[in-house]
């Protein structure tokens, strides 16, 4: 008996990894795909394309993240967004 269920423990053990593993790359999937979508933007005050990292200007507005090419687009854009963005691309 005890053979038997070794050999079913054995035979199951891969079909577990497998799961697991599918999870973990769809997770891994949705992080990079997040990443990719943030790592270029345009700002709304200059018009410049600009590549995004942590230490880009960014604020938000209507929920969304708006990231500028430099602190002084930032402060033009904070006084008044709605000069910059139109509603329907703030969505």
């Amino acid at each position: 008996m005890k053979p038997f269920f070794l050999l079913i423990v054995v035979l199951l053990m891969p079909a577990a990894f497998s799961l697991e593993n599918s999870s973990s790359k769809q997770a891994a999937a949705s992080v990079t795909q997040t990443q990719a979508e943030a790592m270029n933007a345009i700002c709304p005050v200059s018009g410049e394309a600009l590549t995004v990292t942590k230490k880009t200007s960014r604020s938000q507005y209507k929920g969304k993240w708006v990231y500028f090419c430099g602190p002084e687009c930032k402060r033009e854009f904070d006084k008044n967004p709605n000069n910059y963005l139109s509603a329907s691309a703030a969505k």
